[in-house]
């Protein structure tokens, strides 16, 4: 099975909408990840073995990214209660009306850009080792 395959397949099976289902029926997100590391043992060892100690840096480069991930979420969901806090103190006046931020819609489009980039930037290092090989 080659890296493509492997990334293909683990992607599948960390579905979001069932990893947040998980979370809503109150699974601990550390029991979620062993569930998901044991299911996938075999696909992990493939990708293991695909990044060597040269790609070791596209690991904490993914790292930092999921940091920045976070910290943007953090901001949203700050900005999101400043503006409930704000629109609580509008709805007094007639003409109020409240837009829905789509936090979901948002979080999924923004990902799927996440593992595309991801796909090419693996699939990158894989061409250029053959490349060199």
């Amino acid at each position: 099975m080659n890296v493509n395959e492997v990334l293909t397949d683990l992607d599948n099976s960390w579905s979001k909408e069932d990893i947040l289902k998980k979370i809503k029926a109150g699974q601990n997100p550390e029991t979620i990840v062993n569930d998901f590391a044991r299911d996938n043992e075999d696909n992990l060892k493939i990708l293991g073995n695909h990044i060597k100690n040269q790609n070791l840096s596209l690991l904490e480069n993914l790292e930092v990214l999921s940091r920045c991930e976070t910290k943007l979420i953090d901001e949203i969901r700050t900005r999101a209660e400043l503006q409930f806090k704000t629109d609580e103190n509008k709805q007094h006046s007639p003409n109020f009306s409240r837009k829905q931020f789509k936090l979901d819609f948002f979080i999924q489009k923004w990902s799927n850009q996440f593992v595309i980039i991801l796909l090419i930037v693996i699939s990158l290092i894989s061409l250029t080792k053959q490349a060199w090989a």
